[in-house]
């Protein structure tokens, strides 16, 4: 697949500017457009946000995604990209909301844990308990918080169950194959974008 991904890359090159960075994005936020990862944090310069406010209203806005501005410098703009429902779901699981709980967000609100969390990256130190938002196993953020021993690392550093963070690994990288191999077809984005919709959102129960 390195070679599929070299030959995405370079075919994307080659497209206008705004194509290209469509075609980018869409990349990127594949595995929340499959249904594996509730959201996700992408930094873009203050065009390729107000690209990405068009793209998403074009393509993204009906399809139970939303968006939130989390962070803006001079140049750059930080945003995350999240599906609510399933989002709500990750966090409600057991072992994700005692330690959100223990991070100091007991009995918020969704939209008022993404107010603390804003705060907490504007004014403080980066939250690790980020990593809960953006879907990595609660075994892992523990272990990135106690300084544990990393057992792996790819998307992100793992210190615990192995076997699981390798199945949503290879979801993750499934994500991205639907995207370069489409596009290598030639298959319009918008189509691209509708047959991944919530294909791999059952196997969210892995980490149940």
């Amino acid at each position: 697949m390195l070679k599929k991904r070299k030959e995405f890359f370079q075919k994307i090159n080659k497209f206008e500017k705004q194509d290209y960075l469509d075609s980018f994005l869409i990349y990127l936020l594949s595995p929340i457009i499959t249904g594996i990862k509730p959201s996700a944090t992408i930094t873009l310069t203050h065009m390729q946000g107000d690209r990405f406010r068009y793209l998403y209203e074009k393509e993204l806005s009906n399809e139970n995604f939303e968006y939130l501005r989390i962070r803006r410098c001079e140049k750059k703009e930080l945003i995350m990209i999240y599906n609510k429902k399933s989002l709500i779901k990750y966090l409600s699981i057991e072992e994700n909301k005692k330690l959100l709980e223990g991070a100091g967000y007991s009995g918020m609100s969704i939209e008022e844990m993404f107010e603390e969390l804003r705060f907490r990256i504007i004014t403080e130190e980066f939250p690790h308990e980020i990593g809960l938002f953006l879907g990595i196993p609660a075994c892992d953020v523990k272990g990135f918080l106690n300084c544990k021993k990393c057992i792996h690392s790819r998307y992100w550093k793992v210190y615990d169950n192995l076997e699981i963070a390798n199945e949503l690994f290879d979801l993750y990288d499934s994500s991205r194959d639907i995207v370069i191999n489409d596009t290598l077809k030639g298959v319009p984005l918008e189509k691209t974008i509708y047959s991944m919709k919530n294909m791999y959102l059952k196997n969210v129960d892995i980490l149940q």
